[in-house]
């Protein structure tokens, strides 16, 4: 019996696992893959992201990761004009004034260790649904990484299993919503030259409100990728080559 179970171990799981630690609650943290696994996306942590770290403790971990500062975001318009903001902080994220991009892969399996020492984790777990005592939660079903079924209970169950997320929709909380879902293509290029401290977010008339983004991601490397509504992406029989 744990007082808590999270499902999802990306940065929100592991996060509220290590939070949950410091509160002296006994939990265990579940996740369907096995780490260090990948995870589309545009790599970049925020101010607030960095606040959260410092909180945590892990800042100094963080900043020896394999990754870029960041200090300026640079907006690219239809126009083809471009601005830069210098990230200036504010009293939502301690005033801290710089950010980072780090691969996913790299940064989820550092805070995915950091919760493994504090609290016991199960890799390789799939959740298949909410086990109730009358009205009450009390647990989950699910199958771990031998095949083979397990109820686990608690009286609070945290879903951080992401935007499908399993335990969103048995619980009746998640309904897909077209018109603000959007989808993403993302790639890393290798020898790129000219980067520097910013991220690059351009927007052009054809993916608009969607835009490519250009992000340094450490030792001459770039996360590349372009992100625009589902619906915008089913426009016109769309592929990768239009």
């Amino acid at each position: 019996m744990y007082d808590v179970i999270i499902f999802g171990a990306g940065p929100a799981g592991s996060a509220a696992a290590l939070y949950a630690h410091r509160l002296g609650l006994n939990c265990i943290l579940l996740d369907k893959a096995v780490f260090p696994r990948d995870k589309i996306c545009g790599d970049a942590l925020s101010g607030k992201s960095v606040r959260l770290m410092r909180e945590l403790d892990l800042l100094d971990g963080l900043e020896q990761l394999e990754g870029s500062e960041i200090n300026r975001i640079t907006f690219g318009s239809p126009s083809h004009s471009q601005f830069d903001v210098y990230l200036k902080g504010n009293k939502n994220n301690d005033h801290i004034k710089k950010g980072y991009v780090i691969p996913r892969k790299i940064f989820d399996n550092f805070l995915f260790e950091k919760a493994d020492k504090v609290t016991e984790t199960r890799q390789g777990f799939t959740v298949s649904d909410i086990v109730y005592q009358g009205n009450d939660i009390s647990g989950v079903r699910g199958t771990n990484n031998e095949g083979h079924e397990e109820i686990l209970e608690a009286p609070i169950i945290m879903g951080c299993d992401g935007a499908n997320s399993i335990v969103a929709r048995k619980l009746g909380l998640y309904e897909m919503d077209m018109e603000n879902t959007a989808v993403a293509i993302r790639c890393y290029y290798e020898g790129v030259e000219g980067l520097s401290d910013q991220i690059e977010l351009h927007y052009v008339d054809e993916v608009k409100p969607g835009y490519f983004w250009l992000f340094p991601a450490g030792e001459g490397k770039a996360n590349i990728g372009i992100g625009l509504s589902k619906n915008d992406a089913k426009k016109d029989d769309r592929t990768l080559s239009r």
